[in-house]
């Protein structure tokens, strides 16, 4: 899976895509103009693709969409708030709404769910952001069971993140080493109970791996 860097198809991409090496593509803010024009440029990928493409986004909700109401989309609200509901049905809803975004536009992989417990740790990216369902592994659980379930509806594959944890490191993983000094035990016993209810009820698609030793 690569990024493709751009808001159109071009020849050198092209050329990429038809020899058969690229299995995904990720999309970033910088491919997307407008509704109308990423559901062309996701067409023109496949369209080029010698076997159908797994598109992707980060969909997640508040500070984390690539799709946002300047380009047409309806507004997501923060896992933060979400989870501060503790109710099931929003979260269905709030799948829901985001795997239509997704399957509007032709992409079919949302890397979303976070399904990361919040530490308190306040300069963490998960929390610095309002990116967590909340600090109970049961609640998480549950919330994130119905959010794969919405998406799952719309034909959109779902997507845990970021395993085991990134809230344990203050430091942003995208720049600089981040490293977390916690037990194992701990780890298992919070950390994990969200990816291991979800694989009990055959709700995980896919897993994204935390960048953090």
């Amino acid at each position: 899976m690569v990024s493709v860097p751009g808001t159109r198809l071009t020849g050198q991409k092209k050329a990429l895509l038809n020899a058969g090496w690229i299995g995904g593509v990720i999309l970033f803010s910088q491919n997307i103009q407008t509704k109308k024009q990423i559901r062309d440029y996701i067409a023109q990928l496949q369209k080029n693709a010698p076997t159908p493409l797994f598109v992707a986004l980060d969909q997640e909700g508040g500070a984390v969409r690539r799709l946002r109401e300047a380009q047409g989309f309806q507004r997501l609200p923060s896992l933060e708030a979400l989870g501060e509901t503790k109710s099931p049905d929003l979260a269905y809803r709030f799948g829901l709404l985001s795997g239509r975004q997704l399957r509007e536009v032709g992409a079919n992989l949302n890397l979303a769910p976070v399904v990361d417990l919040d530490h308190g740790t306040p300069d963490s990216i998960i929390s610095k952001y309002r990116r967590s369902l909340g600090s109970d592994p049961q609640l998480v659980s549950a919330m994130a069971r119905q959010i794969v379930r919405g998406m799952r509806d719309e034909d959109v594959i779902a997507t845990a993140k970021h395993f085991p944890s990134e809230t344990v490191s203050a430091a942003n993983p995208h720049h600089q080493m981040a490293v977390a000094d916690v037990p194992l035990r701990e780890l298992e016993t919070r950390d994990m109970a969200p990816y291991r209810a979800l694989i009990a009820d055959h709700s995980l698609d896919a897993v994204m791996l935390s960048h953090v030793i």
